[in-house]
Parts: C-alpha cells; sequence; structure tokens
C-alpha cells in the first residue's frame, strides 16, 4: 500500500514539474516542431513524439552545428516503460537554448536486442580481440614479445571495444566502454614475465592464456548488459529559435560622491544621477546573481558648488560622469558603487582647473526599455 502511494505521489509530482514546461510537438513524418514553429528560447520544454511499437529507446542529441563527431551541447532520452504500451514518447529537455540562434537536433531510435544478435556481438568481439591479442603480442624463447607497450595495446583492446559497440545501449544508459584493470595489470605482468616450461617444452606460467581467459569473461559481461540496438536515426539540422526581446536598462537615481575627510568631518556631493546598465550573465544560463549584477555608466546631472569660484562639474560634457558595479536588489531597485570623474573649475583669481576621480556610491530605479529587436 505504500509502495502504491509512494508512486502515485511521485506520478503526481512529475506530472505537475511537467505541466509548468512547455510543450512542443514533433512531426516524425514531416520533422518539424510544431508545424514549422520556432524552438522556445532560454526555458525548458518538453518534447513530444509518435512512437513505433518495436522502438524501446529514443535518445535525443542537442548540437551546435551539423557535424555529429563533436561532442552534443545536451542529451536526454527515453525508455520504453515495459507495462505501458505507448504511442508516444516523452523527451524533457532542460537545456536553454539562446535566442535567435540555429541548433541541430539528432533523433536515436533504439529497439530491443535479439539473443541471436546477442550471440552475434560475443563473436565479433571475440574474434577481432583474438586476432588483435595474436598479432601484437608472440612468444619468442622464454619471453613474450609485444609489437606495442602493454598501454597502447590495452588502449586498442578498449578502442575495438568502444568501436564496436557504438550502435549498442544499455538499459541504464551507462554503456561499458573500457575493459577492466585486470586486463591492463596482466598486460604488465607479461611484459616482464619469463617464462617456465616443463620436459615438454609446455608453458607452465602461461599469462597469454589468462589474459585471453579474462578478455573472454568481460566480453560476456559487455554482451549481457546491453539491451538496444541502433534501428534508424533522423536529424533536423539548423533548426531556428525563436527571437528573445533585448532591453536597454536605464537608471535613475540618488548618489553622494566623497569627497574628503572622516565619519566625524565628512565632506561629500549628493544629486541624481542617469545612466545605462549592462548584465554580466543572463539568469537562464548564468543563474541569479551574474543576471542582477551589471557595469554601469552615466553621467550627474547637476553640478556641484563648492563655493561662489569653485564649481565642480565634468570633463568632455560639462557634467561628473561615472563608472560603477550595480546590483539589483529588488526588481527594479539597483545599489551602484564606483568611481565619479570631476573636474574642479576656478573662476576666480588663479583660475584653472583640475580633474579627480572620486568614489560614490548610490541607488537607483531601474528601467528596462525594449529596443524592438532580436537576440543575436
Amino acid at each position: 500500500m505504500k509502495k502504491i502511494m509512494f508512486i502515485s505521489a511521485f506520478m503526481a509530482a512529475s506530472a505537475i514539474a511537467f505541466s509548468q514546461m512547455q510543450t512542443v510537438q514533433l512531426n516524425s513524418k514531416k520533422m518539424v516542431f510544431n508545424d514549422g514553429g520556432d524552438l522556445p528560447a532560454a526555458k525548458a520544454f518538453i518534447i513530444t513524439t509518435d512512437v513505433r511499437k518495436t522502438t524501446g529507446m529514443i535518445k535525443m542529441q542537442i548540437f551546435d552545428g551539423t557535424n555529429f563527431k563533436n561532442k552534443p551541447l545536451n542529451e536526454s532520452d527515453w525508455k520504453r516503460n515495459p507495462d505501458v504500451n505507448s504511442s508516444v514518447a516523452i523527451l524533457p529537455n532542460h537545456y536553454k537554448l539562446r535566442g535567435g540562434r540555429d541548433y541541430t537536433f539528432r533523433f536515436l531510435y533504439y529497439r530491443e536486442l535479439k539473443e541471436n544478435e546477442r550471440s552475434q556481438i560475443r563473436e565479433m568481439l571475440n574474434e577481432t580481440v583474438r586476432i588483435f591479442v595474436k598479432t601484437n603480442i608472440r612468444q619468442k624463447e622464454d619471453r613474450y614479445k609485444f609489437l606495442s607497450n602493454p598501454s597502447d595495446i590495452y588502449n586498442s583492446l578498449n578502442g575495438i571495444l568502444k568501436e564496436g559497440m557504438v550502435n549498442y545501449e544499455t538499459k541504464a544508459g551507462t554503456r561499458i566502454t573500457s575493459f577492466s584493470t585486470i586486463v591492463e595489470n596482466i598486460l604488465r605482468v607479461m611484459v616482464k614475465t619469463k617464462l617456465v616450461t616443463d620436459s615438454t617444452g609446455t608453458v607452465k606460467n602461461d599469462a597469454l592464456q589468462l589474459l585471453t581467459g579474462q578478455l573472454e569473461n568481460e566480453i560476456e559481461m559487455v554482451a549481457n548488459s546491453y539491451q538496444y540496438v541502433l534501428d534508424d536515426e533522423a536529424a533536423l539540422k539548423n533548426y531556428p529559435v525563436e527571437k528573445t526581446i533585448n532591453t536597454l536598462a536605464l537608471n535613475v537615481g540618488y548618489a553622494g560622491i566623497y569627497n574628503n575627510g572622516n565619519f566625524d568631518n565628512l565632506d561629500y556631493f549628493s544629486g541624481p544621477y542617469a545612466g545605462v546598465s549592462f548584465p554580466l550573465g543572463k539568469r537562464a544560463f548564468s543563474g541569479r546573481f551574474w543576471n542582477n549584477t551589471s557595469i554601469s555608466a552615466g553621467i550627474f546631472l547637476q553640478d556641484f558648488k563648492v563655493s561662489d569660484s569653485v564649481k565642480i562639474s565634468g570633463p568632455i560634457i560639462e557634467k561628473p560622469i561615472y563608472a560603477a558595479l550595480g546590483y539589483r536588489v529588488f526588481d527594479f531597485l539597483k545599489f551602484h558603487a564606483g568611481a565619479a570623474i570631476l573636474e574642479e573649475k576656478n573662476s576666480g583669481a588663479n583660475g584653472g582647473s583640475s580633474v579627480m576621480v572620486k568614489p560614490f556610491i548610490g541607488l537607483s530605479i531601474e528601467l528596462n526599455l525594449w529596443l524592438g529587436i532580436g537576440e543575436k
């Protein structure tokens, strides 16, 4: 009873999680998403597609480009529940696509392995490995002669295994792509071993036989662990993602600029400022912190008066300018800390001017202005 309640609760929680994700329909005949519509940008989504009764597993790979030899950006898979005769496959995709870009989707369709095919895997791997070992390891007098060092032979054996099983998948989704370290250790011992023979010339400490026996045992485990064989594949190359809205963050606030003194005798200027901010990241791809952190620049909207003859403005545009790091503390409120570039102008008898860099802190309201263009 508890088991049934747990499964029901798990299925309900999964349904709620999936209901919050956008669903994208793959037409497996026309090979388009949503009748040719663009894919969602910067969000997780679910891909559903019709599936043949003979298909036991579907693997979906996402590529940046059309070269399938490159490592995919993301992989997800669907496996048929043996207790459910489903005609629809559900592939959750949690990899967030960037707006305005094209991605290639590759779908690999697998069916269940038959016993005669499993036997063929054993025979193929055993025969290939047997020929390789016989070619690269030979007995010469009282030693084994290696045509390559043990590490290279071990790596080559793993290459044979990996290449031989490239079109097969295990039920658990973990593929065995290498022989155990036992095989590697046997090879290292063999290259140092002096052979001992009896009166008939038969080798008593035949490590070569030990090696081939270990390889056969591990090949047996490999053949038994794989359950699916590649049956078909399809790809949607350079498929577009919807363009996202670009915004320009405008800041209007009030700040204090340190001039001199300490806490007991602090001298500072204060006034309104305005500028623009450029976030260091987007929340969908770099998290909340970097999305809330920005580089900002702008101007103070007024000059500052020190005396009747001394005025603080700024170079170039006749207004104080600033550069700062900003952090959004609420949805629209941003804290700034940075440096203000000021120009002190003396209109008195001495005249002249000087440029200063002073620290400042400020608090602003941030408004996002829609630019009306897509993300590139």
